[in-house]
């Protein structure tokens, strides 16, 4: 018979940790947790003012900040780039989505195939005139387009009927940015017949790495739901996630559904300016790692407080270091 004083261990408090585990579990907390729990009680504060101590809670909170950014840039800017074309997509698609209209969707799509064709040919060296180039990236951004849109009619069948019965304008661009990926050799003959005059073959001898076999292994992936799994990252429109940004920082392109072509109604992508350069917030958040996120995206802060911060550092307010690391927790691409 089991011995009826088994006894329990006594719930240990944070204040009875000694000073080094105190500073371990503060370190984990986001920047205004901390400062929240400064408010609870004396003993708290002290551990998180001691002089020693902030430096044990802040640079674990900053370096956890600056590497949530950094994998966010290196999905987009790493160089040289582990990605493939189709990869390399879908993460500019992860940022700007799936819309009604295909030339939203499209947009991202194209500047995805320039910057891949950037990086792989680069990693390559290999050096071609500005008309070769774009014929090149025209190849590419057809090839993107039938992942793209693969992953909308697998993902997101409803587009189907509401693009088809659309009044946008947009008919002519359906051959292009709607193709026909209904199956494998559908994906196949458009592979295998590229309209700008360059075969996948023509394009490996620039260094851009399009094997059609591997290709179609990746259109395969995509319609099985391999990549992504049941549900897709890549949010589609109407979504909170790809409502333009209240908190801008550096300038972006982005659409407004308010503006469009006086002729078509089609949607035309325009400049955010934003309140500052890449430069000016690694200098008010002491970061020398933030690159330019080139001339589609830009930083964006989630929050209202930490864009007010942010501003009045940039009219001279000296921040305090929790500050700093409080914003760039909420600092992200857009």
């Amino acid at each position: 018979m089991a011995s009826q004083n088994t006894t329990h261990p006594t719930p240990v408090s944070f204040l009875d940790l000694p000073l080094e585990m105190k500073t371990q579990v503060l370190s984990n907390l986001t920047a205004r947790e901390v400062q929240a729990a400064r408010g609870i009680c004396t003993e708290i504060r002290d551990v998180i003012d001691a002089t020693g101590s902030r430096v044990l809670i802040h640079n674990p909170m900053r370096a956890r900040a600056e590497a949530k950014i950094d994998e966010e840039l290196r999905a987009l800017m790493g160089y040289p780039c582990p990605l493939s074309l189709r990869d390399y997509v879908f993460s500019f698609q992860k940022r700007r989505g799936i819309w009604k209209h295909p030339l939203k969707t499209g947009f991202p799509v194209k500047v995805a195939s320039i910057q891949w064709a950037k990086l792989k040919m680069g990693e390559a060296e290999t050096a071609v005139d500005q008309q070769t180039f774009d014929r090149i990236v025209n190849s590419l951004f057809l090839i993107a387009c039938l992942f793209a849109h693969a992953h909308d009619e697998t993902y997101y069948p409803e587009l189907k009927a509401l693009r088809a019965n659309s009044n946008t304008g947009f008919a002519g661009l359906r051959a292009l940015l709607m193709p026909n990926v209904s199956n494998i050799d559908e994906f196949y003959s458009s592979i295998d017949n590229l309209p700008f005059g360059f075969t996948l073959k023509d394009l490996a001898k620039f260094g851009l790495p399009l094997d059609r076999q591997e290709l179609g292994a990746s259109y395969t992936e995509i319609i099985e739901k391999r990549v992504f799994g049941p549900t897709t990252a890549i949010p589609c429109a109407p979504s909170p996630h790809l409502a333009i940004p209240r908190y801008a920082l550096t300038k972006m392109v982005v659409f407004d559904e308010r503006l469009g072509d006086i002729i078509t109604g089609n949607p035309l992508p325009f400049i955010e300016p934003g309140i500052c350069t890449v430069t000016q917030i690694g200098a008010i958040l002491n970061v020398n790692s933030i690159p330019e996120p080139g001339n589609v995206f830009g930083f964006c802060l989630r929050t209202r407080k930490a864009h007010s911060l942010f501003v009045a550092a940039l009219y001279g307010r000296v921040l305090a270091e929790w500050q700093k690391v409080a914003i760039l927790e909420e600092l992200y691409l857009f």
